[in-house]
């Protein structure tokens, strides 16, 4: 395993000290790194839902490193007025340094894979 698939497929260890029986416990905080492809690829499909997931969630909400970095980029280039799709996001993570970080441009075109397609054609 080469050391950038390990970090696509190993998340940050976070964890919450909650109170339990036998006292404090470690828990791994509920997520879906599939969800977060899923809003990370509409982002790119669609800028105008930005806008929507800056209303109610921040990069904290993000459980992989990397996703929160593609979304911390994106938010950047929105408050910078930059225009935000595939290419744009891909080659402003590549001149920030941070492209091969986050998986490289394969991982990033990936996203579009986890997209819900709403209104497909129904028979």
């Amino acid at each position: 395993m080469h050391a950038r698939d390990d970090l696509l497929t190993r998340p940050r260890r976070l964890t919450k000290r909650v109170a339990g029986r036998n006292g404090l416990l470690d828990r791994t905080p509920p997520h879906s790194v599939e969800e977060e492809q899923g809003l990370l690829g509409s982002i790119l499909l669609d800028s105008k839902s930005l806008i929507e997931c800056e209303r109610k969630i921040t990069s904290e909400y993000f459980y992989v490193p990397a996703h929160k970095t593609i979304y911390e980029t994106s938010r950047e280039m929105e408050d910078a007025g930059k225009a935000i799709d595939l290419i744009t996001v891909t080659n402003y993570l590549r001149d920030a340094g941070n492209l091969e970080s986050v998986g490289g441009a394969v991982f990033v075109t990936g996203l579009f894979t986890l997209v819900p397609i709403f209104g497909a054609d129904r028979k």
